[in-house]
Formats: structure tokens, C-alpha cells, sequence
């Protein structure tokens, strides 16, 4: 199978269109609620042959991660899976998702075909023992999109556009897996504008080595100082909060700089490990 056609037959909703009240209809509920799978679905847009599937190693367990190049699909797929096949609204600045809690109703399938080879009958008090656990039938994708991190063009960044492409493919990877390291690790303590500043400094890590904090306030908008319209720190703050927050963003990128710079090189999500990472971002 393609990594498109894998995923069509694991996660059947991709086969569906993408309709106002989609969720509610009784196909959608056949597939996702009830497990009424088709046996061979057939994915609603067009495979490029581009797409990737890769599997990333984590301290925390292993994630997927589903390489989608085309902006279309990309989003086609966000909206299939992450909004239950609605219209939602995918901003240009996002170019990779994490979603969590996908049923994956071919496990159970997997897992009835099993059972019942056993000689066993009692399928429905198994089937209520197994999906008991969520990790036997959940799942935790990653989905990863072509395009410049952050709508930053590869003249703001200082490379060429084959450069800044390559290198926005890691930073997006690695920022999304640092949200996953950080949730499980730090699950009681969570600030949006700082774990985003901590989860692009993961991604810059990986894809260059180094930390530039120069850089890493020009992903989040900020430029001299000033917020400039249309960057990303806009999708997480109030308008009227988006000075403050400019002066906060920039004390946490100046502090990691000095951490990076003056610490042990590790692999860039080993840093999440340390007990004292986050406090060393209190601002008081």
C-alpha cells in the first residue's frame, strides 16, 4: 500500500467528503463510532507519490509521522481527521498537526479475527476488555506539510529556497514532537506562547545544530523588537496582549539561547528531560 492508501483503509473517514454537517451523517458515524468499515475505500483526492511515511523515535514512545506535500491534501487530511471531515479553518501558518484519539477500528478488527480463531465466542465482553485500554485502538498521528515554517519566506530567513524548504521540514517534525515530549512530561504545567518559543527551539535544534535566537523571534513575527502583523504569535494571543507577550517571548528565546549555548550537546528532545528545563523560562 501507498502511505495514502494505508491510511484510507485504516482510517475510512478520509474517503468521505468534506461537507458542512459531515460529522453528524450516518456515514460518517458508520465509520468512526460503529466501526462499519468498507472493506477497500478509496481516498477522496489524488496521491502525488510524493507522500511519506516515516516513524520517529521519541523518549516517550515512537510517533508516525505521514509526509504530505501537497498543501491541499494536507489539509484535507487535517479536516478529515482532526475536524471529523468538517470545513474548518486551516491557517497558512500551519504546517503540521498532531492528533490524538483517532479510532483505529482495523486494531479491534485485528484483534476480533484473533479472539475468534481461539475458539473463543464471547466476542462482546473481549471486545469491552480491549477497548477498555485506549492505547490498544487509539491512535497519534503526525501530519506534516510541504511549504516555509512559519509562512516565513526563505529571504527572511536567510537561506535559499531549497535550504529553508529542507530545513522547515525538520523544525516542524521536532516542534511537534517536542509538544508531544512536553505534554506527557509537564502535563500540570502549560503556557501556550512559551511552549510554542520551546517547541521551535527543539525544531531548530534539529535542523541546524545550533539555536538562533534572531531566527527564532522571526518565526513567532517579531522583528527589532516590534511585532510585525500576520506572524504567528497572533494565533495564540489577543491583539491587545501581543505587546506584553512580544517582550515575554523575547526574555524566554534570550534565555534558552544562553542554556543551549552553555550547556552539554544532547539530541535536541533529550533537553526535555531535564526535571529544572521549564524553570529555567519562569518569569516573575
Amino acid at each position: 500500500m501507498t502511505p495514502i492508501e494505508l491510511y484510507t483503509w485504516r482510517y475510512p473517514q478520509l474517503a468521505l467528503a468534506i461537507e458542512e454537517g459531515m460529522s453528524k451523517t450516518e456515514a460518517y458515524g458508520n465509520i468512526v463510532r460503529r466501526g462499519i468499515l468498507p472493506e477497500h475505500p478509496a481516498f477522496y483526492g489524488k496521491e502525488t507519490g510524493e507522500e511519506k511515511l516515516l516513524l520517529m523515535d521519541m523518549p516517550t514512545g515512537a510517533i508516525e509521522v505521514l509526509y504530505l506535500p501537497e498543501r491541499e491534501m494536507f489539509e484535507y487530511f487535517v479536516r478529515a481527521l482532526a475536524h471529523r471531515c468538517e470545513p474548518a479553518a486551516i491557517p497558512p501558518s500551519m504546517g503540521a498537526v498532531m492528533i490524538s484519539g483517532l479510532n483505529n477500528w482495523r486494531k479491534i478488527e485485528s484483534h476480533k479475527k484473533e479472539y475468534l480463531a481461539q475458539g473463543k465466542t464471547d466476542w462482546q465482553a473481549e471486545f469491552k476488555r480491549f477497548t477498555a485500554k485506549k492505547e490498544n485502538y487509539k491512535d497519534t498521528v503526525l501530519l506534516v506539510s510541504k511549504g516555509y515554517y512559519s509562512a516565513v519566506t526563505p529571504k527572511e530567513a536567510g537561506f535559499t529556497p531549497e535550504e529553508w524548504m529542507e530545513k522547515s521540514r525538520t523544525i516542524r517534525i521536532y516542534h511537534e514532537l517536542a509538544h508531544a515530549v512536553s505534554r506527557k512530561r509537564y502535563s500540570d504545567d502549560v503556557q501556550t506562547v512559551r511552549d510554542e518559543v520551546v517547541a521551535d527551539s527543539i525544531g531548530l535544534l534539529a535542523a541546524f545544530g545550533t539555536y538562533d535566537g534572531t531566527l527564532a523571534k522571526t518565526l513567532l513575527g517579531i522583528r527589532e523588537g516590534a511585532y510585525h502583523a500576520g506572524g504567528r504569535l497572533e494565533n495564540y494571543v489577543e491583539s491587545h496582549e501581543l505587546e506584553g507577550m512580544v517582550r515575554r517571548a523575547e526574555i524566554w528565546i534570550e534565555t534558552l539561547q544562553a542554556f543551549y549555548e552553555n550547556s552539554e550537546r544532547k539530541k535536541p528532545l533529550e533537553y526535555l528531560l531535564e526535571d529544572s528545563f521549564l524553570k529555567k523560562l519562569t518569569i516573575i
